[in-house]
C-alpha cells in the first residue's frame, strides 16, 4: 500500500534573491536544463520542479544530543536522535551525484509499493553558493510523516536562495533514519503538549548546532549561515512545532503554520508574524472548526495571516498525492489506495503552487 495505514492514522490525527518574484526570470529556461538533470518526462515520479533561480545541494546529518534522554523509548542511556537533511542554493554541478529523494530504508518503512522510485533536484554534499549569509528557515514534517515527502516545498526554497533545514523527529516523524543507520518508525499517535514540548527542544538543539557549524572553519556551512534571519516552517504537529520555537526562541522571527492543530499555551499573546493557512476540515461529513487556531488568530498582536484553502484536506501539503496519482495512471491494473478524506486537492500541482507562493511572499516581507 503506497500510503501506508500508520501514516494515514497519524496524519489524520493530527544568500541569493530572496524575492519571490525571481520565479518569473528563471522560469524561461527548465530547471532541468539550467541544472544539468534529465528532463522530467524521464523520472515521471519526480518532484515538483523548483521555480527559483539557483541549483539546490543537499547534506545530511544524523544529530545526538547528549544532554537529552530519549523520551520515546525505554532505555534510560538513550540519547535524543534526530535526522536532519540541509537544502541550500548552489552553483549547476551536472556531475555530482544526486541526493535520493529518500533511502531504500526509509522507502520500505512507509510501505511504498515495488516500481515506485521518487526524485529530487538537489546535488548531494556540492558547496553552498552564496554572495552574503542566507536566511536560513528549519522545517518539521506532519505526525507520522518524514521530511523527504514535502521536496515540492523544500526544494523550492532552496532555489530562492533560502538555507532549508528539514528535520525528521525519531518515533514522531515517519521512518527516520538513527545514528547508527537504524529505522526510528512512529510510536505517537496524536498530538499533545508534551510531545510539543520535545519537538520544540529538537528544532533549539538544531539551531544550536547550526550556530557551530555556521562559526566553525573550513566546514560546509561556515559562514553561510545569516542566523539573524531565521523562520521556522512545518506542516500539522510541525506546523504548531513552528509557532512553538517561534514563541520560545528569541532567535526565530517568523513562523508558517500548515493546518496545524496548535499545543501548549495558547492565551499569552502571538506577537511575532505568522502565517496559518488552513483547510476546510470535515468531520464524518461536517465541517468542524479547530479551536486552538482560531484561538491564535484572536490573540495575534502583530504581523499575521490567517487563510483557509477550501480546495485542499489535511495531506494534500506534501508530495504524496500527486505522486500516488502518476503512479496510478501507469498503473491502473494494481492502484494503490489514497485516501479521500485526507487527499482532495482536484489538482495538487496547482495547490502547491498556490502555496508555494504565499509562503515566499510572507518569507520575503519578515526575513529581510
Amino acid at each position: 500500500m503506497f500510503f501506508s495505514l500508520p501514516l494515514l492514522a497519524v496524519l489524520a490525527a493530527c544568500g541569493g534573491d530572496f524575492r519571490p518574484e525571481a520565479a518569473t526570470a528563471a522560469a524561461v529556461v527548465s530547471y532541468a536544463a539550467r541544472c544539468g538533470l534529465p528532463e522530467p518526462s524521464a523520472e515521471p515520479y519526480r518532484a515538483t520542479a523548483p521555480t527559483g533561480g539557483h541549483c539546490i545541494g543537499a547534506l545530511e546529518f544524523a544529530l545526538t544530543d547528549p544532554d537529552r534522554a530519549e523520551p520515546f523509548t525505554d532505555a534510560p542511556e538513550d540519547r535524543r536522535s534526530l535526522s536532519v537533511r540541509v537544502l541550500y542554493p548552489a552553483a549547476p554541478q551536472s556531475q555530482a551525484a544526486r541526493m535520493p529523494y529518500g533511502h531504500d530504508a526509509v522507502y520500505a518503512a512507509l510501505g511504498l509499493p515495488t516500481g515506485f522510485a521518487a526524485a529530487g533536484h538537489a546535488r548531494a554534499g556540492v558547496p553552498l553558493q552564496v554572495d552574503r549569509p542566507a536566511p536560513v528557515i528549519l522545517f518539521s514534517p506532519g505526525l507520522g510523516n518524514a521530511v523527504e515527502t514535502y521536496a515540492g516545498l523544500t526544494e523550492d526554497l532552496a532555489s530562492h536562495g533560502y538555507v532549508v533545514v528539514t528535520i525528521n523527529h525519531s518515533y514522531v516523524s515517519g521512518p527516520t533514519r538513527l545514528p547508527d543507520g537504524s529505522i526510528a518508525a512512529p510510536v505517537i499517535d496524536g498530538g499533545s503538549d508534551e510531545v510539543l514540548a520535545e519537538l520544540v527542544a529538537d528544532q533549539q538543539h538544531v539551531l544550536d548546532w547550526l550556530e557551530q557549524r555556521n562559526a566553525e572553519q573550513g566546514g560546509p556551512l561556515a559562514g553561510k549561515l545569516d542566523l539573524a534571519r531565521v523562520a521556522s516552517y512545518g506542516h500539522s504537529l510541525g506546523g504548531a512545532t513552528a509557532l512553538g520555537l517561534q514563541r520560545l526562541d528569541g532567535r526565530v522571527k517568523a513562523a508558517v503554520n500548515l493546518d496545524g492543530t496548535v499545543y501548549g499555551n495558547l492565551e499569552e499573546p502571538w506577537s511575532k508574524p505568522f502565517m496559518i493557512l488552513d483547510t476546510v476540515h470535515r468531520w464524518e461529513g461536517k465541517v468542524v472548526v479547530d479551536e486552538t487556531v482560531q484561538t491564535v488568530w484572536r490573540m495575534h498582536r502583530g504581523p499575521a495571516v490567517y487563510q483557509t484553502l477550501p480546495g485542499a484536506c489535511h495531506g494534500d501539503f506534501g508530495d504524496l498525492a500527486r505522486l500516488g496519482r502518476t503512479y496510478n495512471a501507469r498503473h491502473p491494473q494494481a492502484p494503490v489506495d489514497i485516501d479521500g478524506e485526507l487527499f482532495c486537492a482536484p489538482d495538487p500541482v496547482a495547490l502547491e503552487r498556490d502555496v508555494r507562493q504565499r509562503v515566499l511572499a510572507f518569507l520575503a516581507a519578515y526575513l529581510r
